[in-house]
């Protein structure tokens, strides 16, 4: 047995580069690494995963610890398994599209280069940073930090379940979402499928100019990851305007599309209420070029409402009608 085990040991540093280099089809390098033997395993420190074709840049992915956790069982089936896998410190930088707009070939999550199939039960990582570098030149980049996250079941080819938490950057609020990615498309990592829900608690308006207010929504979302149509419903009970002493108790319902390799909002349609008016609107919460961070741009129109409702949110007088 001893022998055998000796023979079929997959948790070696030339094993482990050798199966991540094939996974993802790109150089991969490792610091240090030590072996574990209950539960088999190892863990590796300082991985990177190098771009493809720019060696100028950072690596693509940077990990600080990878923990891998198998079993002894998995070792003995016709397609290897891992029980688990751990990502401490993980970062992944997403170049812009090409210069003639070409999306970048970002990393194959369900591809591989010798076609061989390994099954992974459970992926997890906390503290993850995703940054998406920007198109133009002036523009910061898009950020995202994913406290948690957890795919289940990532195989060859297949869809991976998702469970996350992250933080969002403007308006920034903590976002919880679950659902389904994939099949990971490698030459376009935007037209990837994604599809589930969302809860987004604890926004703070104020960072965009003119407005404040603490905003919470819950929604759904299907259709890729850079445009996914998104439906949902909002919550503002201490919506305010700048120049008035006045907030009121707002709730919408709306329609949007997000892009999420930049996080622009594109609202197709809000219906709006507070007091006794309703306020349909359509815009924008998007970067422009040349111009820090995001901009919001909205069409307002009111469909049923009163005069003093409006004039109570833009004015320090309490009762505005009267005058």
């Amino acid at each position: 047995m001893g022998t055998v085990l000796a023979c079929k040991w997959p948790y070696t540093q030339l094993a482990v580069t050798k199966a991540l280099q094939d996974r993802f089809a790109r150089t991969v390098q490792i610091r240090s690494f030590r072996k574990t033997y209950f539960p088999p395993g190892c863990v590796a420190e300082g991985v990177s995963f190098q771009h493809r074709r720019r060696l100028d840049l950072p690596p693509l992915i940077a990990v600080k610890t990878l923990i891998i956790r198998g079993s002894y069982s998995g070792l003995f089936r016709i397609h290897p398994l891992l029980d688990e896998v751990e990502v401490k410190g993980l970062h992944i930088l997403i170049p812009p599209p090409g210069p003639g707009g070409q999306p970048s070939s970002v990393m194959p999550l369900t591809t591989s280069t010798s076609g061989a199939s390994i099954t992974i039960g459970e992926i997890r990582t906390d503290g993850a940073l995703l940054e998406f570098m920007p198109r133009h030149p002036g523009q910061e980049p898009f950020k995202l930090t994913v406290q948690h996250l957890k795919l289940d079941n990532v195989s060859e080819g297949g869809v991976i379940t998702y469970h996350a938490a992250l933080l969002n950057t403007e308006p920034p609020g903590e976002i919880r979402s679950e659902g389904k990615f994939g099949p990971w498309n490698e030459n376009d990592p935007g037209s990837t499928p994604v599809a589930g829900s969302y809860t987004y608690e604890h926004a703070n308006l104020s960072v965009f100019e003119g407005i404040s207010g603490t905003l919470a929504s819950q929604g759904k979302f299907s259709g890729t990851i850079g445009h996914m149509d998104t439906n949902g419903q909002i919550d503002v009970p201490d919506f305010g305007v700048s120049g008035s002493s006045h907030s009121i108790h707002l709730d919408s319902s709306f329609q949007a599309v997000v892009d999420g390799t930049n996080g622009d909002v594109f609202l197709q349609n809000v219906d709006s209420h507070f007091q006794r008016t309703t306020v349909t609107s359509k815009g924008s919460v998007a970067g422009q070029h040349g111009k820090h961070g995001k901009t919001v741009q909205l069409e307002m129109a009111v469909s049923t409402g009163r005069i003093e409702d409006l004039l109570f949110l833009f004015t320090e007088e309490k009762r505005p009608s009267d005058r």
